[in-house]
């Protein structure tokens, strides 16, 4: 066919072209949202991991009471009678003491006393839930 051939009208541009970049404010908005979500993370990361410390550590005091009040009863039995305990040290008196001017017991029945005792302090340190915390026991002493 031959003829003018009619143009087809071609849709005027809306408001030039879209721009590719989001604007300013969106870009604050999404970065300001960005940093409430990594905060809300944050703050549930340290409160958790204080909770589990606080729980460790409660933990741990009543394990180490529980540990001290076994010493307690060993120490109320009649074969070890006189010996004190007093928080974290046990206090031997005048049940066991060392001779002037020497690095042994006064007498043998003092130290028949310690090698009879020491062994059930062991015992007690290297029970379950004792032997994790319990790691030393020191002996203290005073000589002139």
């Amino acid at each position: 066919m031959i003829g003018i051939k009619a143009s087809r009208r071609r849709a005027g541009k809306e408001e030039a072209e879209k721009p590719f970049w989001i604007s300013f404010s969106d870009l604050m908005t999404a970065l300001m949202v960005l940093f409430l979500v990594a905060m809300a993370v944050a703050l549930i990361a340290v409160t958790h991991g204080l909770a589990t410390i606080n729980k460790d550590k409660e933990e741990r005091e009543q394990t180490i009471e529980a540990c001290m009040a076994d010493m307690k009863a060993l120490t109320r039995q009649a074969q070890f009678e006189g010996v004190s305990v007093h928080g974290n040290s046990i206090d031997f008196g005048a049940l066991v003491l060392f001779g002037n001017d020497r690095h042994s017991f006064e007498s043998p029945a003092h130290e028949n006393f310690v090698r009879r005792f020491v062994p059930r302090v062991l015992e007690l340190a290297r029970n379950q839930h004792c032997d994790r915390w319990l790691k030393r026991v020191v002996v203290e002493g005073f000589a002139s």
